[in-house]
């Protein structure tokens, strides 16, 4: 694959939507009867090792997925590629759509590496639609056992991933404006291709518990547009991270633009995909901890000192569990910034949210890790971004007590969570 090549055809808005439109052409669910797995452990094992081979490819194009930017970057790949796992392992489901939905699951947000993902209010060919052809392209260079109507599949099901719910239209880089249709996910006779609804439960896996609002929180180091699933609107830090959650109406009264606990609370009210429903319902109990925790009483500091030191802590959090990534640690840097910036009352409410958040990753990425054993060689390496293991532990640096003590320090009393 040659990357200025793709990146050329990325930019080139009428040749890319071509091969999207002939993607969609081409795509059927007659095709899963040419996917080659015959059970759940192979479907599992071949796609490790597909998803390895795609992630070499890419990696030796010079695709650098640690140049994403920090929320969707390679945090959220591992914990997509562990969730995808834990849930596919124990899935009542067709093998040819675990094999599919585990490739797709996993790499549905790598096309963030060349279209930014707060770019796409003025883009027709989005991400996800990005990683689609970053496919075409890998495997028109035969690098990937993946037979035709395989490719095709899991092309269809990483771009269908943004399960946009009615038409739209956008205006392209050129000005010029164009419908976003969606994508096709059910059979005639009205159930799932559950091949295309994977890759979207493994998503919003990553869309509640501790990691969401934590990551969520790292995009917001520069002012940009976010996307509620019916239209964009505007993200100001100090206004979105006002501790407020309003009704739909004064929220459309007020212009639109949605507060970060608003944004949280809705993404906890959908969580209702069909798979993982114990675990899906715990992340959002811990989500839903995490908002209230905003609104507990906030613990009296000496100065401004605590509220860096606290920070300081989860800043750490961030930048080695959430998004190990320089870019990671330095949003994380800047965001520390302008989180001194607020008011103290606004900081206190959200530092008890942050030690929140923390707690919660302890028990989840414990119970993530102890799921994820699993007998298959060398699961635990992906190219170009590193061990699982070593990036969903705990990281001592935000883990060891300050003082020496056993924890009972300081930062403690920003916690009133039980």
């Amino acid at each position: 694959m040659d990357l200025s090549r793709t990146g050329a055809l990325l930019d080139d808005e009428i040749a890319a939507e071509e091969i999207i439109r002939e993607m969609r052409r081409e795509f059927s669910p007659a095709l899963f009867g040419s996917v080659v797995v015959k059970s759940r452990d192979l479907a599992l094992e071949r796609g490790i090792y597909v998803v390895k081979a795609i992630l070499w490819a890419l990696a030796d194009a010079g695709l650098d997925l640690r140049q994403i930017e920090p929320g969707h970057g390679i945090g959220h790949i591992v914990r997509d590629y562990a969730n995808g796992l834990v849930m596919l392992k124990d899935l009542a489901a067709d093998p040819r759509d675990i094999f599919i939905g585990f490739i797709a699951g996993v790499l549905h947000d790598a096309g963030c590496a060349v279209v930014p993902r707060y770019s796409e209010s003025k883009r027709v060919i989005r991400h996800a639609e990005a990683i689609a052809i970053l496919l075409h392209e890998v495997f028109a260079d035969n690098r990937v056992d993946l037979n035709d109507a395989e490719q095709i599949l899991v092309q269809y099901a990483v771009a269908a991933h943004t399960h946009y719910l009615k038409p739209f239209e956008v205006k392209g880089q050129d000005g010029r404006p164009r419908v976003l249709e969606p994508y096709v996910d059910l059979y005639e006779n009205g159930k799932p291709i559950l091949a295309v609804w994977i890759p979207i439960w493994i998503d919003r896996l990553d869309c509640s518990g501790p990691c969401f609002p934590a990551r969520h929180f790292l995009t917001l180091s520069h002012d940009h547009e976010d996307f509620d699933g019916k239209s964009f609107y505007g993200v100001n830090f100090a206004d979105h991270m006002r501790p407020i959650i309003r009704t739909a109406e004064e929220i459309k009264a007020a212009g639109g633009a949605r507060t970060m606990l608003e944004h949280l609370k809705m993404f906890a009210d959908l969580q209702t995909n069909l798979a993982m429903v114990s675990r899906r319902d715990a992340m959002a109990r811990d989500l839903n901890d995490i908002i209230e925790s905003t609104f507990t009483r906030t613990a009296v500091r000496a100065d401004d000192c605590m509220d860096e030191m606290a920070y300081g802590r989860f800043a750490d959090f961030l930048g080695h569990n959430i998004e190990p990534t320089e870019l990671g640690r330095q949003a994380a840097a800047l965001l520390g910034k302008r989180f001194m910036e607020l008011d103290s009352q606004t900081r206190g409410k959200w530092l008890n949210a942050f030690w929140c958040m923390e707690q919660r990753y302890l028990i989840w990425s414990e119970m993530t890790l102890g799921a994820l054993d699993m007998h298959f060689p060398d699961y635990l390496e992906l190219p170009g971004i590193g061990n699982i293991d070593d990036i969903l532990s705990p990281h001592e640096s935000w883990t060891a007590p300050d003082d020496g003590t056993d924890g009972d320090d300081e930062i403690v009393s920003y916690s009133h969570i039980p």
